[in-house]
């Protein structure tokens, strides 16, 4: 289970949102809380800040990923094919609310078509 972001489009919006002082404490709040419910932060990240940001500040980590996400597994069990399952997964995905709509407000949709599959 899991939610975050991974067009690489997008990251302009993303590093402005946050370096900004009002919406960047929001992230790094919604962060520490999902890590501290247990879910894991993960993501492919850059080995130095983005030039021009502040190379000193609390949300350095943040301003180096090139993907950002929340996942949470669970280790098979038998409840995992029962009404459970379902239980589970809806409350995960409730605990993703706050984190899903600070990326739809301060990330959004990119503007690019879908790439067709061959």
């Amino acid at each position: 289970m899991g939610a975050g972001v991974w067009n690489p489009t997008r990251w302009p919006r993303y590093r402005r949102a946050v370096a900004d002082d009002v919406q960047g404490p929001r992230l790094r709040a919604e962060v520490d809380r999902l890590a501290g419910a247990g879910w894991t932060i993960d993501g492919e990240r850059l080995a130095r800040v983005p030039a021009g940001f502040d190379r000193d500040g609390d949300r350095v980590d943040l301003l180096r990923h090139r993907s950002l996400h929340a996942t949470r597994r669970w280790k098979p069990a038998d409840w995992l094919h029962d009404r459970r399952a379902l239980d589970e997964v809806r409350k995960a995905w409730r605990d993703l609310n706050a984190l899903n709509a600070w990326l739809a407000d301060n990330v959004g949709a990119t503007n690019r078509e879908p790439r067709t599959r061959r």
